[in-house]
């Protein structure tokens, strides 16, 4: 039997939680259609073992919070009825 040395990145990669698509809908509300559709298309970070796709949590936050869209003030109110105003004065609290 051949020892094999293992560093420590190489223990702790190997700890990593790692989520199948059900877990994933779970935690998410992504729709399992959505998310294999995400999958193939290749929109979503993932990891393939053999046949099975999983995906690492730490990645998966970081998707979505790349994902936020945050308003222009500049483009945002494009009407003149106040709701633009409050929206503005709460922007700058």
């Amino acid at each position: 039997m051949q020892m094999v040395n293992v560093t420590t990145q190489e223990l702790s990669e190997a700890k990593t939680e790692l989520w199948d698509i059900k877990e994933l809908n779970t935690r998410t509300n992504i729709k399992i259609p959505t998310i294999r559709k995400f999958v193939q298309l290749k929109r979503i970070p993932y990891v393939k073992i053999g046949k099975l796709v999983r995906f690492r949590p730490q990645e998966i936050e970081m998707w979505i919070e790349h994902r936020g869209i945050v308003p222009d003030l500049d483009t945002a109110c494009t009407v003149n009825d106040g709701s633009c105003f409050d929206f503005e004065i709460a922007h700058n609290a």
